[in-house]
């Protein structure tokens, strides 16, 4: 009898092991035999490249991929199946553009409309205007501070980011002293800032003002206690934001805002 009960027992988690799902697909792997093209990476989606291969990531841009080990053509980008709930990882600084990068991608300055790869790393390809495309460690669309002229960017994202840290930085260009607005003054008209580490953000339609950061809801520092979109109006200027001694929580605070405990 007992002998009987064992061999039940043993065909009965057979039967559980052959009845289980394949697992999501881990990283460096083909998603698209995964049950529901899941991908194991919390935050990562299955994208296909080609018609013979797609794997998971956290996004994907058209384009190449400047981590491919050969330049195997370009990635479509097609989703497949849904994002995996949970957080992405950071950034993995390990990972190495591979060599036909310094070959074919642009470097900082060219335009990349055409290679849609950056030889730099941590710089990514976006799109300025119609003919023109660059390298760029972040694009904020409107207009940016490091640029040689102040005519807005799209900030369309053509292929892939170039894998790791980024080490070039611009500087303010000329113009921004003389066309960008200063602290305290409606940012709205130009979408830029004079002050080294501010940004334009909008509060409403008709206000937006330079400031290091910004969180959607009501700014304790504003004379009024309307709500703030927090949209950034162009790039940041270059350079390490000054601290303003003359800072004061706006009186409206006091009779506006909950207290401790409630």
């Amino acid at each position: 009898q007992n002998t009987v009960l064992l061999a039940a027992a043993k065909a009965t988690t057979a039967d559980k092991k052959k009845a289980a799902p394949p697992p999501c697909a881990k990283l460096g792997k083909d998603c698209r035999s995964a049950p529901g093209k899941c991908c194991a990476t919390p935050g990562f989606q299955c994208f296909e490249k080609n018609k013979g291969w797609a794997s998971c990531r956290p996004w994907c841009a058209v384009g190449p991929d400047p981590s491919d080990k050969d330049d195997s053509g370009e990635w479509s980008c097609k989703a497949l199946g849904k994002k995996q709930a949970g957080v992405a990882p950071p950034p993995d600084y390990s990972i190495k553009a591979a060599p036909w990068v310094k070959d074919k991608c642009s470097a900082v300055g060219e335009d990349c409309n055409k290679t849609k790869c950056c030889k730099d790393e941590g710089m990514q390809c976006f799109t300025k205007a119609e003919g023109w495309s660059a390298c760029k460690v972040a694009c904020t669309p409107g207009v940016d501070p490091t640029d040689n002229d102040n005519h807005p960017w799209d900030c369309s994202p053509i292929g892939m980011r170039t894998p790791g840290p980024p080490k070039y930085y611009g500087k303010a260009a000329p113009w921004v002293k003389t066309n960008c607005s200063a602290v305290g003054e409606n940012c709205k008209g130009t979408g830029c800032c004079k002050a080294a580490g501010l940004q334009c953000f909008e509060k409403h339609k008709t206000w937006a003002m330079c400031m290091d950061k910004c969180t959607p809801g009501p700014l304790l520092t504003d004379q009024d206690p309307g709500i703030w979109s927090c949209k950034p109006l162009g790039g940041r200027t270059p350079g390490m934001p000054q601290a303003s001694a003359n800072t004061k929580v706006a009186d409206w605070v006091k009779t506006k805002c909950a207290k401790t405990g409630e």
